[in-house]
């Protein structure tokens, strides 16, 4: 039986022989608003043969609307240029994201449609976000020796008899990686890049809260008063100092690691308390070696003592 989709949670739940049947009742039905959201429903689960059947639908009867050029158009211009500004000064997207508070894919949308402007081509209506990204892709030619080009046809080849292909926990069966070498490496990049991606956020964002650590433990008096103990000897000998050393890292987890985890859920992008744990002792261990800042009234000290030992008091 055929039945009508809504809107509700209850939709997203649907496992996916019930969300066949609603896409045939969308269909049916021809409601674009219920369409555009089981095509998103559909490729968060990567339901490919759902999303195609409900987008070959869309674009038979013209229900397809350009999303991403109206939300373009609802922006604040005098934002957008300061979103801009800061983008060709080399900001990333990410970064832009969290701090104008818009979705990075809308962003790199923004960004494609600026690269279109400073190549004077056109920009239609019908243009929506996969044209916005094809126009911003750039080619970049790799050269192999010898050596590695044969290792790369034999794996090719290889995969290519399988029908599948497992690399870095990307499990892929779409066929047009197979469709030639370049294809095939070209997935190979990607993947590779993305994990490395994934690798950097990671790393960037344990440096911050190493860089929070290193702030608050001379901010903080009650800390700063353990920290004392240890940062004169080298991290290496601490082990001499385990005392000392358990009584800092105690006062930072009761009296700061809270405050830390806030700011980070805040400031840093899908920071949750799970992974709020895993990078803690990581970060911790990290600001050992960041030295000390002066603050601005120990500068001031320091500059108006040379000047006395220059001049005098005159």
């Amino acid at each position: 039986m055929i039945y009508y989709a809504t809107l509700g949670k209850e939709v997203e739940t649907m496992n996916r022989d019930q969300f066949f049947n609603q896409v045939d009742a969308a269909i049916e039905n021809g409601d674009s608003k219920l369409i555009r959201k089981l095509i998103f429903i559909a490729r968060k689960n990567s339901w490919k043969d759902s999303e195609q059947k409900l987008m070959n639908f869309q674009k038979m009867k013209g229900l397809s609307q350009p999303l991403e050029i109206e939300r373009l158009k609802s922006l604040d211009p005098e934002r957008v240029e300061r979103i801009k500004s800061r983008y060709y000064n080399g900001e990333s997207i990410k970064s832009l994201a969290i701090s104008f508070g818009i979705k990075a894919s809308l962003l790199r949308v923004l960004a494609a449609k600026w690269i279109i402007e400073d190549k004077n081509l056109p920009i239609t209506n019908n243009m929506d976000e996969e044209k916005f990204q094809e126009a911003n892709k750039k080619q970049i030619n790799i050269r192999l020796n010898e050596e590695n080009l044969k290792k790369l046809v034999e794996v090719y080849n290889y995969w290519k008899t399988k029908g599948n292909f497992k690399f870095l926990d990307n499990d892929s069966t779409d066929p047009k990686i197979f469709n030639s070498e370049v294809s095939f490496s070209k997935f190979i990049l990607e993947t590779s890049l993305n994990n490395l991606y994934i690798d950097m956020e990671n790393e960037k964002q344990i440096d911050y809260l190493a860089e929070w650590v290193a702030e608050i433990r001379v901010k903080n008096k009650d800390i700063k008063s353990s920290w004392d103990k240890l940062k004169d000897s080298k991290v290496e000998t601490w082990n001499l100092k385990i005392k000392e050393l358990n009584q800092y890292i105690e006062s930072i987890n009761e009296l700061e690691k809270k405050n830390l985890f806030k700011r980070a859920t805040e400031e840093l992008s899908q920071v949750n308390e799970d992974f709020f744990e895993i990078i803690w002792p990581i970060a911790l261990n990290r600001s050992h070696f960041i030295p000390d800042k002066q603050n601005d009234h120990s500068s001031t000290n320091l500059k108006i003592s040379r000047l006395k030992s220059i001049y005098g008091n005159n």
